[in-house]
C-alpha cells in the first residue's frame, strides 16, 4: 500500500502521446511481489491447481488483451503497460492474498496507513500550503490537488478515488466487525473509522456518498434481523457521522460549498438561507459522463469484438481526450469488446458464488456499485493493490483467514 502512494513518484524516460515513465513505487511493488511470490510458491501453485479453470480465464482475459491490442495498432504500448501493471498484478496479488493469513500486526499496520492519509488529507484541505513541499516529494507540480477546487486526496491521485477508498475502508471494518469480531484494538478500530468518515466528507464526493450509503443500507438488512446489537451500532454511527456533516457544512465555508455542488442545501444551511425540500435533492451532473458513454458506445460499435485496445479509449477519446470511462463495466467493453467483456462478466459471476455469507455479497455489490461511476482498479494503483484484498475479505471465511483474533464463534449463516 505505501508503495502504491508512492507511485507517484516518476521519471519521464520518453515523452510524447504516451509517455514512458519509471516509477520508484513501480520499482519496489514489483520486488515485493517478485520476493513474496518466490517464498509462497509452492502454495500459489497449490492454489492455483485446485482451481485451474479460474486460472485459465484470467490468463485468458490477459493473453486476448495483450495480442489483440498491439496488433496493427499505433497505442500498442499503452496495452502492454495495462497488461503487465495492471492485469498481471491484479491477478498476482488475488492468489498471494488468497494463499496468506493475516495478522493483527498487519491489519493494525493498515488502519494507521489509512489514519496518516487521512491527516494528511486534512491537512491538505485546510491549510494546503504548508503541506506543498512534502506533497511535492510524492508527487509532480500538476498532480497536486490542492491547486484545484477541491483540496484534498493529493496522495490518492484525487478526491474521488481518496473519498471511495475511505468509504470502503468504512465498509470493510463494518462488516469484519460484524457478530462481534474482534482482531484488533477498538480504539484503533475507532480511529480509523472516525478518519475514514473525516476523509469522506472532506473528498466532497459524490461517488463516495453514494458508496457509503448503499454499502450501509445492505449491512444494515443483513443486521437488522441476525444481529440487534451490530445493527444498534451501525445506526449510532450513522447518527454521529450525520452530526460531523451537519457540524462540518455549518462552520466551514470551502466544505459547505464542496458539499453544495452536489446537495444544494448545504451551502444554505452556511449561509443561513430558508430550505426547500427541493434543496435535499442532489443534483447529480451526469452531462460529462453521459458524453464520455456517447462517445464510448461509439467506439465500441466501431470495434466490437476486441475493443479498440486494453486501455486506449482514454488515448482515444475523441470528445474530452484524456477521460476514461468512468463505468468500469463502459471501460471493458470499449476497450476489450464483447470477447473480454463475456471473461470479465465470468469473473465476476464467479466471484459472487465464492462468498461465503450474506454480508459479503454485500460488499461485492458495493464494490461494483463504487465502480459503476468510476473505473478505479484499471487507473489507481492502490485499487490494483486493495481490490484483491477485498476479493479475499468477500470468499474466504474471515475467521480463517486473520490470525491472533479474538472472536464470537459466527457461523457463515448468523
Amino acid at each position: 500500500m505505501i508503495s502504491g502512494v508512492l507511485s507517484g513518484v516518476n521519471y519521464t524516460i520518453i515523452s510524447g502521446r504516451v509517455p514512458l515513465k519509471l516509477s520508484v513505487g513501480d520499482f519496489a511493488i514489483a520486488f515485493l511481489v517478485f520476493l513474496y511470490t518466490f517464498i509462497v510458491r509452492k502454495k500459489i501453485y497449490y492454489a492455483i491447481r485446485g482451481n485451474s479453470s479460474l486460472f485459465m480465464l484470467g490468463l485468458l482475459f490477459i493473453t486476448l488483451s495483450l495480442v489483440t491490442s498491439i496488433l496493427y495498432n499505433d497505442l500498442w504500448l499503452v496495452s502492454i503497460k495495462f497488461c503487465i501493471k495492471i492485469c498481471l498484478l491484479f491477478s498476482v496479488l488475488v492468489y498471494m492474498y488468497q494463499v496468506s493469513i493475516v495478522t493483527k500486526n498487519t491489519l493494525a499496520a493498515l488502519c494507521f496507513i489509512v489514519i496518516f492519509l487521512n491527516i494528511i488529507g486534512l491537512v491538505e484541505f485546510f491549510a494546503p500550503e504548508r503541506l506543498k513541499g512534502f506533497l511535492l516529494l510524492l508527487k509532480d507540480q500538476e498532480n497536486l490537488v490542492m491547486l484545484k477546487h477541491t483540496r484534498v486526496g493529493s496522495l490518492l491521485i484525487n478526491p474521488n478515488i481518496f473519498g471511495v477508498f475511505n468509504a470502503m475502508i468504512i465498509l470493510v471494518i463494518m462488516h469484519l466487525c460484524y457478530g462481534g469480531r474482534v482482531y484488533i484494538n477498538n480504539y484503533l478500530y475507532g480511529s480509523t473509522l472516525l478518519c475514514s468518515a473525516v476523509g469522506v466528507i472532506l473528498s466532497g464526493s459524490m461517488n463516495a456518498g453514494l458508496t457509503l450509503f448503499i454499502g450501509i443500507i445492505i449491512l444494515l438488512y443483513v443486521t437488522a434481523s441476525e444481529n440487534k446489537v451490530a445493527f444498534k451500532k451501525i445506526l449510532l454511527g450513522c447518527v454521529v457521522l450525520s452530526m460531523l456533516v451537519f457540524g462540518a457544512i455549518k462552520h466551514n465555508g470551502s466544505f459547505a460549498s464542496s458539499v453544495g455542488r452536489d446537495f444544494p442545501f448545504a451551502t444554505k444551511v452556511y449561509t443561513k438561507q430558508p430550505i426547500n425540500i427541493t434543496d435535499l435533492i442532489p443534483t447529480f451532473h451526469s452531462h460529462e459522463r453521459v458524453v464520455i458513454w456517447k462517445e464510448g458506445f461509439q467506439q465500441f460499435k466501431e470495434h466490437p469484438i476486441f475493443g479498440v485496445g486494453a486501455n486506449q479509449f482514454v488515448f482515444r477519446n475523441r470528445v474530452m481526450p484524456g477521460f476514461h470511462m468512468h463505468n468500469i463495466f463502459g471501460e471493458i467493453l470499449v476497450n476489450h469488446g464483447l470477447t473480454g467483456f463475456s471473461i470479465f462478466i465470468v469473473l465476476i459471476g464467479i466471484w459472487f458464488l465464492h462468498a461465503k455469507s450474506l454480508w459479503q455479497v454485500g460488499l461485492v455489490i458495493t464494490i461494483l456499485i463504487s465502480h459503476m461511476l468510476d473505473c478505479f482498479v484499471t487507473h489507481s494503483i492502490v485499487w490494483v493493490i486493495f481490490v484483491p484484498w477485498l476479493i479475499v475479505i468477500t470468499t474466504k471465511n474471515t475467521d480463517e483467514m486473520f490470525v491472533s483474533a479474538q472472536s464470537n464463534p459466527v457461523t457463515d449463516n448468523s
